[in-house]
């Protein structure tokens, strides 16, 4: 499941039976979708992994790992900061 917007295309869910993977269809799709997208200057997000073969995967399709960091600010009163 891809969403484009511009010069982005996110892919959002990447799902595969296990006869969908044991014949590398998931590689096949993402590989559809790069070429079709090639002639277009866009960024893919894969949406990166922590596990290790997952990323592996994408890296394959020259993907890099690049973080994002959150902030949390919280606001609630001190009484009720423990509850979080």
């Amino acid at each position: 499941f891809f969403m484009f917007n511009g010069m982005d295309m996110v892919n959002l869910m990447n799902v595969s039976t296990a006869e969908g993977k044991d014949k590398g269809a998931m590689a096949f799709l993402l590989d559809a979708v790069i070429q079709r997208e090639s002639n277009k200057r866009k960024f893919i997000d894969f949406e990166g992994s922590s596990v290790e073969g997952i990323a592996r995967f994408y890296k394959g399709f020259g993907a890099l790992n690049v973080p994002y960091y959150n902030y949390t600010l919280n606001k609630l009163p001190w009484w009720l900061k423990w509850t979080k």
